[in-house]
């Protein structure tokens, strides 16, 4: 692993801990990744990754899985690496039943995915930070739990119904929330409930507070979620911040505040190894994601 870890530095110019890869690359409680690399004269120069997920697609689950970990050296780009690995991981990940392949990518890869690989681009999801709490209606008192996950689970799977009215949806149940929260070794991460609701998840990400999940049992909940978690990191000195849909219901409780973008979206890109997922997958609307470590919900 330290090996991978070396050259995705050299190639993204971005380090990441050994934790990091260890958490994505090892098995979880669906299936084992999906991982080919290129080598060339003994060094790594090019990986993609695809982890596995699990989808509900008009009520029915489905074996999914999630890009990440991609990268080319660059001395070795435009040589047709990225395509070849990306198409040998989807052949793969298909032969073990993953019927639908979906990732972010920036604007240097959407088209490759687009053009090339014949992946769908349901919409882009920009990064919004806020700094200075804004009324939205009112925010009233806040609880804040710490690492309370294993407690708190079974009561906000009974409550949450953030999911309904949408055609798809990542599949969140006991197992899924244990893997991606209480073993995920990179953040640390804090309940938001107002009384005995449940709002959301935050993850600290340097002087940022991100929303990387939401819980809420309709959508008029949205404004009150919104302005607990402004205010909750304004007293504590933070940056709210998120990467959402214009399309996600949330994103009209806060379309008129002030706030600050980046120039570059992420580009939510989808293939349906089964046609009959197509009609959903090409009107996505709830997927939000999160820079620090690729959650996708």
């Amino acid at each position: 692993m330290s090996v991978y870890s070396q050259a995705f530095e050299t190639s993204v110019g971005k380090t990441k801990p050994m934790s990091y890869f260890e958490y994505n690359q090892r098995v979880n409680h669906l299936d084992s990744p999906v991982r080919f690399g290129v080598v060339k004269d003994d060094q790594l120069v090019g990986s993609h990754t695809i982890r596995p997920l699990l989808l509900n697609i008009d009520g029915h689950g489905v074996k999914s899985g999630l890009t990440m970990d991609s990268f080319i050296h660059p001395e070795h780009r435009k040589k047709g690496l990225f395509t070849r690995l990306v198409t040998a991981t989807t052949e793969a990940a298909k032969d073990r039943g993953w019927m639908v392949i979906l990732g972010f990518a920036n604007r240097n890869s959407i088209d490759i995915y687009k053009r090339q690989l014949g992946h769908v681009e349901p919409g882009t999801l920009q990064y919004y930070s806020m700094q200075k709490f804004q009324q939205l209606g009112q925010a009233q008192s806040f609880d804040v739990e710490e690492h309370q996950l294993p407690g708190a689970t079974e009561a906000i799977l009974q409550q949450d119904k953030s999911s309904e009215g949408f055609r798809v949806s990542v599949r969140k149940d006991l197992p899924y929330l244990e893997w991606r929260y209480m073993q995920s070794p990179e953040s640390r991460y804090q309940v938001l409930s107002h009384g005995k609701e449940f709002l959301c998840i935050l993850k600290q990400y340097e002087d940022e507070l991100q929303i990387v999940d939401f819980f809420y049992t309709d959508k008029s909940c949205l404004p009150r979620l919104l302005a607990s978690c402004m205010e909750y990191a304004c007293s504590n000195g933070k940056l709210l911040s998120f990467w959402l849909s214009s399309a996600h219901p949330l994103y009209e409780h806060f379309k008129g505040l002030k706030y600050k973008t980046l120039d570059a979206p992420q580009h939510l890109h989808v293939l349906a190894k089964d046609p009959k997922y197509s009609g959903a997958l090409g009107k996505l609307k709830n997927w939000h994601y999160v820079m620090g470590d690729s959650d996708v919900f």
